[in-house]
C-alpha cells in the first residue's frame, strides 16, 4: 500500500507521523493491518531490519531491488508455511525422499548470494543462469524445436507455443531468442510490443474473474486438495487450513473443497478452530 492510500484511508496519519497526537489502540491495531506490520513492531524506537529469508534475484532494469515490500514479506512467509507444512503431510503419509532434491553442485553456494551485491558480474551471471535453468523447464530446447513449423507467422507461433507449453507469450518470444529463430534487434521490438498489450489487455479486463478457479492454481490443486481433507480429518487445524489456503470464511473454504471434489455438496460441519 502506497503512502497516497494509507493519508487517505488514514486522516490522522500526518499527526501521528509529526507526533502531534498518538493514534488510539483500534487505530493503531487498524494501521498494522494495512500495512502487514506487526502489532509489536509500532512500539519499536526504529523500524527493524526484514531482510529476506531466501536468496533474491530480483531485478529492474539489471538493479537489484533493495528493499522488499511488506506484501513480499508476508507472500514469502506464507509461501514458507505451505512448504513445511506439505513437507510434513508427505512424510506423515510415507512419501519417498526425491533422489534430486540437493543433487545440484555449484562453484558458489546460491543461497550466499542473498548478501551479495547483485550488481557485481558473479552475481550477475548465477542470475542468468538460473533464468536459463527456469526457461528450459518452462519450454524445453528439444521439445521447443520439435514444436517449430517453417514459414509460420511470428502471431501464430506465439499464440500456438503459448498453448502447448502452457506458458505467456513473452516467455515463449524469449525461448525463440535463445534458439535462434528471431534476431536480437527483432525480439526486443517484440517484447515491447507484447508487453504493452499485455499491459493494455490487463487494464481493460480490470479486477475479476473466478477465484474457485484460480485459487487452486496458484497453490497447486494437489497442495489444496491435501489440506483440505486434512482439516475436514481433524489432522490440521481449520484456522491454519484457512490461512494457508489464503480464505477468511467458512463458507469460501467449503466452497473451494467441492471445487476440487474433496467434499461433497451437503457435506459442511461445524468447524473447530
Amino acid at each position: 500500500m502506497d503512502s497516497a492510500v494509507l493519508f487517505s484511508r488514514f486522516s490522522k496519519l500526518g499527526a501521528w507521523l509529526e507526533r502531534s497526537i498518538k493514534p488510539t489502540l483500534k487505530q493503531a491495531e487498524a494501521f498494522a493491518r494495512a500495512t502487514h506490520t506487526p502489532f509489536g513492531f509500532l512500539l519499536l524506537p526504529a523500524p527493524p531490519e526484514e531482510p529476506l529469508p531466501i536468496p533474491d534475484f530480483r531485478t529492474v532494469a539489471n538493479s537489484r531491488i533493495a528493499r522488499p515490500s511488506a506484501n513480499l514479506l508476508d507472500t514469502i512467509y506464507r509461501c514458507q508455511q505451505r512448504q513445511y507444512w506439505y513437507r510434513e503431510y508427505l512424510l506423515n503419509h510415507g512419501e519417498p525422499a526425491r533422489a534430486f532434491v540437493g543433487s545440484l553442485s555449484l562453484e558458489r553456494s546460491v543461497t550466499a548470494l542473498s548478501d551479495a551485491d547483485m550488481a557485481r558480474p558473479g552475481a550477475q551471471a548465477t542470475e542468468a543462469w538460473c533464468n536459463q535453468v527456469a526457461a528450459e523447464i518452462l519450454a524445453p530446447t528439444y521439445y521447443l524445436r520439435r514444436a517449430l513449423r517453417p514459414g509460420e507467422h511470428i502471431d501464430a507461433s506465439l499464440a500456438r507455443l503459448t498453448r502447448t507449453f502452457k506458458v505467456s507469450t513473452l516467455v515463449i518470444l524469449r525461448r525463440l531468442f535463445d534458439v535462434g529463430q528471431i534476431e536480437r534487434n527483432v525480439f526486443s521490438a517484440l517484447y515491447s510490443q507484447e508487453l504493452e498489450r499485455l499491459k493494455n489487455l490487463q487494464q481493460k479486463r480490470g479486477a475479476g474473474g473466478d477465484f474457485y478457479r484460480s485459487q487452486p492454481g496458484k497453490l497447486s490443486p494437489t497442495f489444496a486438495r491435501a489440506l483440505i481433507s486434512s482439516a475436514v480429518e481433524g489432522r490440521t487445524s481449520f484456522r491454519d487450513a484457512m490461512r494457508m489456503l489464503g480464505v477468511r470464511k467458512t463458507s469460501t473454504f467449503w466452497q473451494l473443497g467441492r471445487q476440487l471434489q474433496v467434499t461433497p455438496n451437503w457435506f459442511a460441519p461445524a468447524m473447530r478452530p
